[in-house]
């Protein structure tokens, strides 16, 4: 993967938006089964992007869920740190972009949401490892990408980079996405 200046302004930006949307809505097997009357029916959740204030961030709302990115911020430690634990964990996820990588490790959230542990309260763990890690950016990121839902998140981004037609699918996005930020 060639570097990429995330700083600079995107020539394209309702492309790039579009093509985040469409990579995620085929990387996206969220299928709900809904009991209606003793009839079952299958909802699917659908996705939107859009820019928001920080980093990547994920929310479900009803069945949208939503994806928020700002690229200003991908160049700060946290993106560096994201990746680095990325990076450890699979060694084969050194060819993917801090885009790539990012949206699916969203899209990783509500795929996993079930698995996350019975009992698992996200803000007492985040108070517990924010104390513990004090200034130090590097142990606070691998703290936090520890927490449950951060790992099931993470590793669900790499299971799905895996299997080999997704690994093509996503360097395709890559390649379209990366073209239109360049107004190519």
């Amino acid at each position: 993967m060639a570097k990429f200046n995330y700083n600079t302004k995107c020539a394209q930006p309702h492309k790039c938006s579009k093509l985040m949307k469409d990579f995620l809505t085929a990387a996206s097997n969220l299928v709900e089964e809904v009991e209606l009357d003793d009839d079952v029916l299958e909802v699917k959740r659908f996705i939107s992007v859009r820019k928001g204030r920080c980093g990547f961030r994920a929310f479900l709302g009803g069945h949208e869920i939503k994806i928020e990115y700002d690229f200003s911020t991908m160049s700060d430690i946290g993106s560096r740190e994201f990746r680095r634990n990325i990076v450890m964990r699979d060694e084969s996820m050194k060819g993917f972009s801090n885009v790539t990588l990012s949206l699916l490790h969203e899209l990783g959230h509500f795929a996993t949401e079930d698995d996350v542990p019975v009992g698992y309260n996200r803000f007492q763990a985040q108070a517990q490892y924010k104390k513990w890690g004090g200034e130090d950016y590097r142990l606070l990121n691998l703290m936090y990408f520890s927490l449950p839902d951060e790992w099931l998140a993470t590793q669900w981004a790499i299971d799905w980079l895996s299997d080999e037609e997704n690994r093509k699918g996503a360097k395709q996005f890559e390649r379209d996405f990366f073209k239109a930020w360049r107004g190519e």
